[in-house]
């Protein structure tokens, strides 16, 4: 037996999902000041580019003139904001949601809190005003209830388990469409502008500045995302492998000790994971949704009716 569900929808553990959803809501945000930054950045090269070009003079009867150099500065002021302010904050909100969702998983868990890998529990100032701006927009307590599947009449260490692993059934995946996407959109917003200015203008230096001017912000918001989906693809299937042996090591007469003992060090890798894993966009989730639940939910199925058939005697 174990009391996971009705320990996380407990008043207390309501309150730390609706922090650490918000402060990873904060990151999402500043995540999309990023993308807004690199299609400006997109729109006003291309102006550029038409600017630039023979058409435009002729079209207003007015005189050519060369606006990358200036366009150049403008988008290096964007990517310089970019890596200098919004990537600190963003991590910073990442990491602050990834201690409160730490500090939520070892309560209902019943596993202690590791400072050495998690550092200090976050402020409970911190966590109720967290809590206070998610419900300000979002009253309903009842979105953020049943937060794991897990039957109750599973023991507590394998219940513990089964919430591990279920919250990792769905991320590789999703993770590497993200990213497929990133290249793609990347590739397309660069190429486009250095065609364009190829077609549009035959001078060699105004070409390789509005070039520049489009590479500068993409190729920085790109290769962030890039890097931390790897990163994060590599630290998810380590522990969905640790996972595994775990489990594949449980038999009737293994010492619920020693399962607890590897939910604390399985727990360790996750956090490690959350604190640096990019924040996956709101409508990116939205549009595989149905189908990221169903895996979810059969994976909890699946993975404790295996635990079920492990441990009968």
């Amino acid at each position: 037996m174990n009391t996971i569900n009705e320990d996380q929808n407990s008043s207390n553990s309501i309150d730390r999902i609706a922090a650490f959803r918000q402060a990873y809501k904060n990151a999402k945000f500043l995540g999309r000041i990023q993308i807004a930054l690199v299609f400006i950045a997109f729109v006003i090269t291309l102006a550029s580019v038409v600017i630039n070009s023979p058409i435009m003079p002729a079209l207003l009867n007015t005189p050519q003139k060369d606006i990358s150099p200036t366009i150049v500065v403008v988008t290096l002021f964007f990517t310089l904001f970019e890596i200098v302010f919004l990537k600190v904050k963003t991590s910073e909100q990442i990491e602050l949601g990834a201690k409160i969702q730490e500090l939520f998983d070892t309560e209902i868990f019943q596993l202690s809190w590791n400072s050495a890998s998690a550092g200090k529990k976050p402020a409970i100032e911190k966590i109720n005003n967290l809590a206070r701006k998610h419900f300000k927009k979002n009253p309903d307590t009842q979105a953020l209830q049943n937060w794991y599947s897990v039957r109750p009449s599973t023991p507590h260490p394998l219940g513990v388990l089964v919430c591990q692993y279920s919250c990792l059934s769905w991320d590789i995946e999703l993770r590497e469409k993200i990213r497929q996407s990133v290249i793609l959109i990347s590739f397309a917003l660069t190429a486009t502008i250095a065609l364009t200015a190829v077609l549009l203008n035959p001078d060699t230096q105004s070409t390789l500045l509005n070039i520049v001017s489009i590479f500068m912000p993409v190729f920085t918001y790109a290769h962030t995302i890039y890097e931390l989906n790897n990163k994060t693809i590599k630290h998810t299937q380590e522990i969905k492998d640790l996972l595994s042996d775990t489990m594949d090591g449980i038999t009737p007469d293994t010492d619920d000790n020693w399962i607890m003992q590897m939910c604390r060090e399985i727990q360790n890798s996750i956090y490690t994971y959350r604190a640096s894993a990019w924040p996956i966009p709101e409508w990116f989730y939205w549009i595989l949704r149905d189908e990221l639940e169903d895996t979810m939910s059969y994976s909890a199925t699946d993975i404790q009716n295996k635990l079920a058939e492990k441990t009968v005697r």
